[in-house]
């Protein structure tokens, strides 16, 4: 009778081991538990505290121990980090990742004015309050990785169609399944006042979008005081469930976001408020509404003075804008608005530390923007008891930098995201940024430059007066390029070869466009320095011919001289 006892308990305490994990594995198992000790680093634990040469322990994905006295366990793999520093994964909590392209269906080439959607759905097609980004979330390994390069370890994802959007979803930037990646189902509510790809007439207008949330909060209100026994509406059903949630509302304009929050004051709601980069136009009013803002870096391109013409239409307003836009943030911050900062908006990505470094230059202090990164925006979605900050018991998302994050010639070697490490940069890569000549074969020499991010340099060979971008791989000391002739000894140049051990200089081998192979060799000439801001104050251009404006701070751009008749 014990024997039997004894293998049914057996059995009962193997099957609660196979429940841990809800997907088969093809193959035997390999569940690794390795503790990880980073030691002698300086550890910002949060936005504003800093612990010089202290120690972080993680296991299985969250952090076991953090502090200058934190004790190194003897099976710990250590990485020692002495002149290095780590901050908290970095937060954005206003993206689609993850989310299909929204697609305009067909009116049939007539007015719409009915809605088109089969089932118990609400009567306008821009209400899609029953969307769960959560449900229809699909990880993306390489749209992740391009977050991941800039530091972020975790983001809010929802689909951004429609005027009333339905709920996000808080994930991770890892890979794996979407089990392994989403950390909260449904974190916030999502309002706009686009109606986007819906094909009904109405509305067709900012009135119109207006009216329509306020007779959908009314619809929700009928609905939930007796409504529902009268009739079954999906959307209405969701909307009064969504309703205990945070509010996010992209207003994307700085009288909208007024409008959206006298929305929020008729049916109470405090909504968390997008807007579109001119905030600092409305400031006051903005920040008697009460509302957390989710600031954009998204700014202007430089305006084109180099038509006359064209300069003397260009109005005010469009250039003050053009000034002031990389001071938004800055402004928001001396106001007191709580805000977070998101990469929504912009053409590239990879534009988001310059545009973030023009913030700072403006007005935005250092500890503000790691805040509106980090902490805020976790904060405002209840989620940081999680991510936001590094402390005993919450997710291992971090990143390792070689000083500070904010720094221009930063680089970031790890993104570390529920435990699992993800390289970025390879720590100690030697800076290769300089001037060159270039030297393949018995051809001429070229002259190359290597310059901008250290991280991620841009190298340009130089034909003539022609500038040639060429494509590169690094990888420690290894290098390999790729150029494009078009003038003389025309063709594509493929090199590869290796930097020579204390020195700048590299050689190798290289593939002609004749299939010839041949060696080349890159000669150090003079070491990088960034470009010097013009002086436009002192630039004399009373023999320009340029439209100059009073008290603005543009570059002056020369015009070609024109010949006289």
């Amino acid at each position: 009778m014990k024997k039997h006892l004894y293998t049914a308990l057996a059995l009962l305490f193997c099957l609660r081991l196979s429940a841990q994990v809800t997907f088969p594995v093809n193959g035997p198992t390999d569940p690794k538990h390795i503790t990880y000790a980073f030691i002698h680093a300086k550890i910002y634990t949060d936005y504003k505290t800093v612990v010089d040469d202290a120690t972080l322990i993680i296991r299985d994905g969250l952090i076991m121990e953090i502090g200058s006295n934190a004790a190194v366990p003897k099976d710990a793999v250590a990485y020692d980090l002495k002149g290095k520093t780590i901050y908290p994964g970095l937060i954005d909590m206003f993206t689609d990742y993850g989310m299909a392209e929204p697609k305009r269906g067909s009116d049939g080439g007539y007015p719409q004015y009915q809605s088109n959607v089969r089932g118990a759905y609400n009567w306008n097609q821009a209400i899609h309050a029953e969307y769960d980004a959560y449900k229809n979330f699909t990880a993306d390994g390489k749209k992740a990785e391009a977050w991941r390069n800039l530091g972020f370890g975790s983001v809010m994802t929802f689909n951004r169609d429609g005027i009333a959007r339905g709920t996000s979803a808080f994930v991770t930037l890892g890979d794996g399944k979407e089990n392994d990646i989403v950390i909260k189902d449904r974190v916030a509510n999502n309002l706009s006042f686009d109606k986007g790809t819906s094909t009904q007439e109405y509305p067709g207008s900012l009135m119109g979008a207006i009216a329509l949330i306020r007779q959908t909060y009314y619809d929700g209100q009928w609905y939930k005081n007796g409504g529902y026994r009268k009739e079954y509406n999906i959307g209405l059903d969701a909307w009064n469930k969504n309703s205990d949630l945070t509010s996010v509302f992209d207003a994307g304009d700085k009288q909208n976001v007024l409008r959206a929050n006298t929305i929020g004051k008729e049916f109470g709601v405090k909504y968390i408020i997008k807007g579109g980069g001119n905030e600092y136009q409305r400031l006051s009013e903005i920040k008697e509404t009460g509302a957390s803002l989710i600031v954009s870096l998204n700014f202007p391109d430089a305006i084109d003075m180099s038509d006359p013409y064209d300069a003397l239409n260009v109005s005010l307003e469009v250039m003050k804008h053009w000034e002031l836009a990389p001071a938004n943030a800055g402004m928001i911050e001396k106001a007191g608005i709580p805000f977070a900062l998101t990469a929504a908006d912009l053409k590239d990505k990879k534009d988001f530390w310059k545009n973030l470094r023009k913030a700072l230059d403006k007005g935005l202090t250092e500890e503000a923007a790691l805040k509106a990164m980090t902490q805020t925006p976790a904060e405002l979605l209840h989620v940081n008891d999680v991510v936001g900050s590094l402390k005993k018991g919450m997710m291992a998302n971090f990143i390792i930098t070689s000083k500070n994050i904010f720094d221009k010639d930063n680089v970031i070697y790890d993104n570390w995201i529920k435990g699992v490490r993800y390289i970025i940069n390879e720590s100690g890569q030697k800076d290769i940024r300089g001037k060159y000549t270039l030297a393949v074969g018995s051809l001429p020499a070229l002259k190359m430059s290597v310059s901008g991010e250290a991280a991620a340099p841009e190298i340009i060979v130089m034909e003539d007066t022609s500038k040639i971008k060429a494509a590169y791989s690094r990888q420690g000391t290894l290098i390999s390029l790729q150029y494009e002739l078009k003038k003389n000894n025309k063709g594509i140049y493929r090199l590869s070869g290796a930097s020579e051990e204390g020195s700048n200089a590299w050689k190798g081998n290289a593939l002609l466009p004749s299939g010839d192979w041949v060696k080349w060799t890159a000669t150090f000439d003079s070491v990088y320095t960034a470009e010097a801001k013009k002086d436009t104050a002192k630039k004399d251009t009373s023999k320009m011919g340029v439209v100059t404006y009073p008290n603005m701070a543009y570059g002056w751009k020369e015009l070609p001289k024109q010949k006289n008749s």
